[in-house]
């Protein structure tokens, strides 16, 4: 095997749309500099595993090539004791979210990874007490979003810190529809 056929770990991002997704970075930038915790790109992750470079590109422009852009009821501003859902926003699921999931879930032959429809606005480990002021706190100015393209994200290790999160790299983006 080649370098680039060796699978690695990787995540596919679902995007929003420009206008949606200017409004959530200014969210995640408030909120990462209010708890100085690490800045990131809004997405909702539709697949994470071991997958080559290739077959994460194919896949993508699979995607981009049958799938249309998606948009999604928000519903509730949540927490967990979890760094990658701190502080998060719920997302109603629909046809079209789950068969996009389940797109790349059935291309990789997955069962591992468990889809959760969410977007999450804040990384960083907190008391309950303070995550939960953070829900109480914390507004978004629409109730739907709409996503528009795919990323590819190679997270060669388990986000557990926020260290962890600094090792994440684009490879790929796709535009839906």
């Amino acid at each position: 095997m080649t370098g680039s056929e060796a699978p690695e770990r990787m995540s596919i991002w679902l995007i929003p749309c420009d206008e949606h997704k200017a409004l959530l970075s200014k969210c995640i930038v408030e909120l990462s500099t209010k708890l100085h915790s690490p800045v990131f790109e809004p997405h909702v992750t539709l697949f994470s595993g071991y997958i080559s470079r290739a077959s994460v590109k194919q896949s993508l422009d699979y995607a981009a090539n049958h799938c249309k852009p998606v948009t999604l009821e928000t519903e509730n501003i949540k927490t967990e004791d979890i760094l990658t859902k701190t502080l998060y926003l719920s997302l109603k699921s629909s046809k079209d979210l789950l068969y996009l999931s389940g797109l790349f879930k059935n291309y990789f032959f997955s069962s591992s990874f468990s889809f959760d429809p969410h977007l999450s606005l804040a990384y960083k480990i907190l008391p309950k007490s303070t995550r939960d002021s953070l829900v109480c706190e914390t507004r978004l100015p629409f109730k739907k979003i709409k996503f528009s393209s795919l990323k590819a994200i190679h997270t060669p290790i388990p986000s557990k810190s926020e260290n962890d999160i600094k090792t994440w790299e684009l490879l790929f983006t796709s535009t839906l529809g």
